[in-house]
């Protein structure tokens, strides 16, 4: 199917790569525990992979740790953008 439409609206869903979708489906399918549920080995599991995709994205983007920031959800981005992002010393 050729589409050219251009697709604007990927705040909730867009196309994924097929290096990406090859990298995911073990996630997807076999180790999909909650990244942010440390207390069992499916989150463990979980938040080691989301700490090895950030370095692979920080490697990508030639920075340095805490030069990007990383977020699982709109709303944590949203407000880093809106109030701005405060380090304490």
């Amino acid at each position: 199917m050729t589409n050219s439409a251009v697709y604007m609206d990927c705040n909730a869903t867009t196309p994924i790569e097929e290096e990406v979708l090859e990298a995911m489906t073990r996630y997807f399918r076999v180790e999909y525990g909650n990244a942010g549920s440390r207390t069992h080995l499916y989150g463990s599991v979980a938040g080691q992979a989301v700490r090895v995709a950030r370095e692979q994205i920080r490697d990508g983007c030639e920075c340095v740790m805490g030069e990007r920031r990383v977020h699982q959800r709109a709303t944590e981005s949203n407000n880093l953008a809106i109030l701005g992002w405060q380090v304490t010393p």
